[in-house]
């Protein structure tokens, strides 16, 4: 079995529409990804937070969110 990875929160609080979009964004570059429970919380692999959060800020999402948060919530 392949193992499964740390899963951390690399956004919380988000609307469906912005999840649905970094979702998308990060399926798109290869980096896996999965929602929370409630849809509003966006996790990745552990190893893929700063790579994610530079390709969502690329992508300007989630929108009007500030990029204030540096390390990982780890779940």
């Amino acid at each position: 079995w392949a193992s499964q990875p740390a899963w951390v929160v690399l956004y919380g609080g988000v609307s469906l529409g912005d999840a649905a979009l970094m979702t998308d964004a990060l399926e798109k570059a290869g980096l896996r990804n999965r929602l929370g429970s409630d849809g509003s919380s966006v996790m990745v692999a552990k190893e893929d937070y700063a790579r994610a959060r530079v390709l969502l800020a690329k992508s300007e999402l989630p929108a009007g969110r500030l990029f204030d948060r540096t390390t990982p919530l780890e779940l």
